[in-house]
């Protein structure tokens, strides 16, 4: 998929409210929150790299995020 389509689907969507980008106690200080679709975009499996590594990421028949080495 072209990154302009990509780009196009997640002007499409809505933005995530602060509230959701807060950690689970309600404050700025925990981890860091990304909708899953900002990576996957239409994508079924992306690749992910840490220190020379693969792992892959994908989108399972039910639904589910996967993450493998």
């Amino acid at each position: 998929m072209s990154v302009e389509r990509r780009r196009s689907m997640a002007e499409m969507r809505p933005p995530m409210s602060e509230d959701s980008l807060r950690g689970p106690d309600g404050d700025k200080g925990g981890p860091r929150r990304l909708d899953a679709r900002d990576l996957m975009g239409d994508d079924r499996e992306i690749v992910l790299i840490h220190k020379d590594s693969e792992y892959r990421l994908r989108i399972t028949s039910n639904d589910k995020l996967i993450l493998t080495k």
